[in-house]
């Protein structure tokens, strides 16, 4: 497509980009507009027609006079850039503030001449002088250092030019070079990272066996002391931004004894075993030479200072014992993960909507919760919630609620299936009533006669004959027209009740018509 010598062709723009004609929007996720090949001119469809000539050389090619040389071509714009009003706002103020900084260092450097040629000085004694005066100056004037102009204008520029380039730039974000610069998958960078998270994985393995022997009560005293921590922690939760220094703290501290600190009997500290340990581990390797690897090394418990914090926080060795430990933790937590998995989507049948209704009724129990927790959660005191539900977990790992939950495990087990079965009657009976709700139905409730000699047809009835009043079949004896209620969840709407003579009416329970 060619108009005003440009070269048009529709494109799509990644970014927002404006008519370089009537300076508008151009709208639409595909092709939103034309771009000229050759100068990159950019406007809509409608404004191709009054555009302005191409300034390409290639579509205006110079003049030449003979003898003359031709004249230096213009540089066509930057395909990459996009004259948007906002990068034309922002290139006009790049440049008049470089104008202003000519301007303003013209007019001082003037400023400076006129004075020495006025006081018959030069410049050098001036300088000198000038230089005199700042280092006469006082301390507290000169304490507080200025920013200089140069890298004020320096940091404007950058500004500038990036949030003009910043649409251009072929730039991205930390997280997505994270994505991009990942190693392709290779036999040997696996073994080698496998052995060298295996190696200084310890911490997190000590950490959760320390915090299992914790609420275990193992150590009464430290079980103690962990729950009055817990309590406070609740209480004032803002105490949880010194963890990351306590922490160091006790690793730096630990580390320090280690290095300097001495024994009663003048030993120094080390992370090793104690020495009768170290004898069992000698004698034993001597004497079991055919023994493996694993035998040959004593156990001891994982705790965040079972092998001493430098074993346990720092690398350790492929043929220590706390490698191997970190083996087979790796191992067995491999092995709940999948059981993990494997309970979670067991039970999928509940969320995936294989099951309609499980998944129905899940969805709407969550957005119950979700709008009784909105409302509540002003309420609630969250701090005392947090602290019991922390206390619980050591009261429930305590060997009497053990137990008690053994002997009657089984039936609570059975009664919070029973009451689990019960809410599902009784939340679909609550569906059903509310799907009814507006529906309106008829009540028949049928007379019985019989017919006496002189009397004719009387409601009066044999012993052995159906009531006066019941339904169709008259073996359900009903209450009369005066007596009778309307179902639960429904109430009258006529005000009596109006007799039915179209027939013939199907009795439901035998299945035939009554005429």
């Amino acid at each position: 497509m060619s108009s005003s010598n440009h070269h048009f062709e529709e494109n799509t723009f990644a970014n927002l980009t404006y008519c370089d004609n009537c300076s508008k929007l151009l709208w639409g996720l595909a092709k939103q507009g034309l771009e000229c090949s050759e100068c990159h001119y950019v406007c809509h469809n409608k404004c191709a027609a009054s555009a302005p000539s191409c300034q390409s050389v290639k579509a205006n090619p110079p003049s030449r006079p003979n003898g003359g040389d031709s004249p230096t071509p213009k540089a066509p714009k930057s395909p990459t850039m996009t004259d948007s009003p906002a990068a034309n706002s922002l290139r006009q103020i790049q440049n008049a503030d470089q104008q202003r900084g000519k301007i303003s260092k013209h007019k001082s450097n003037a400023s400076v001449r006129s004075v020495s040629s006025q006081s018959g000085f030069d410049s050098d004694s001036s300088l000198h002088d000038s230089h005199k005066d700042e280092v006469n100056k006082s301390p507290a004037a000169s304490s507080t250092p200025e920013p200089s102009p140069d890298f004020t204008h320096h940091l404007k520029d950058v500004i500038m030019s990036s949030a003009v380039n910043a649409s251009s730039e072929d730039i991205y974000a930390p997280a997505m070079l994270y994505l991009k610069s990942q190693p392709p998958l290779n036999a040997q960078t696996t073994t080698r990272n496998f052995t060298r998270f295996a190696s200084k994985c310890g911490a997190i393995f000590a950490f959760r066996d320390a915090i299992i022997r914790l609420i275990s009560w193992e150590n009464t005293a430290d079980t103690l002391l962990a729950m009055v921590v817990w309590c406070v922690i609740c209480f004032y939760p803002v105490l949880v931004v010194f963890g990351p220094q306590l922490l160091l703290l006790r690793l730096i501290i630990a580390k320090f004894y280690i290095k300097y600190g001495k024994y009663d009997s003048g030993e120094p500290l080390t992370d090793e075993p104690e020495s009768d340990e170290k004898m069992n581990v000698k004698s034993s390797a001597t004497n079991s030479a055919q023994a493996s690897p694993i035998q040959q090394r004593p156990s001891s418990k994982r705790t965040l200072s079972g092998f001493g914090l430098s074993s346990v926080l720092f690398a350790s060795d492929d043929a220590s014992p706390e490698y191997l430990s970190n083996l087979k933790n790796l191992q067995n937590m491999m092995g709940e993960f999948s059981d993990g998995y494997d309970l979670v989507m067991g039970n999928a049948s509940h969320f995936d909507w294989s099951s309609e209704t499980e998944t129905m009724y899940l969805l709407q129990a969550i957005l119950i919760s979700m709008f009784a927790l909105a409302v509540g959660i002003w309420v609630i005191p969250w701090r005392l919630v947090f602290m019991f539900g922390g206390l619980s977990v050591f009261f429930y790992n305590t060997k009497f609620v053990q137990l008690v939950l053994r002997d009657i495990g089984p039936d609570l087990a059975r009664h919070s299936e029973q009451f689990v079965k019960t809410l599902g009657v009784w939340y679909r009976s609550l569906e059903e009533t509310a799907a009814e709700q507006g529906e309106f139905k008829e009540a028949s409730l049928y007379e019985n006669q019989r017919w006496w000699p002189g009397s004719g047809f009387t409601p009066q009835m044999l012993r052995m004959e159906r009531g006066p009043w019941s339904d169709i079949s008259g073996t359900i004896p009903l209450p009369t027209k005066y007596e009778y209620k309307p179902p639960a969840g429904y109430k009258w709407e006529d005000s009596d009740w109006t007799l039915d003579r179209t027939g013939p009416w199907k009795q439901n329970f035998l299945g035939v018509d009554a005429c």
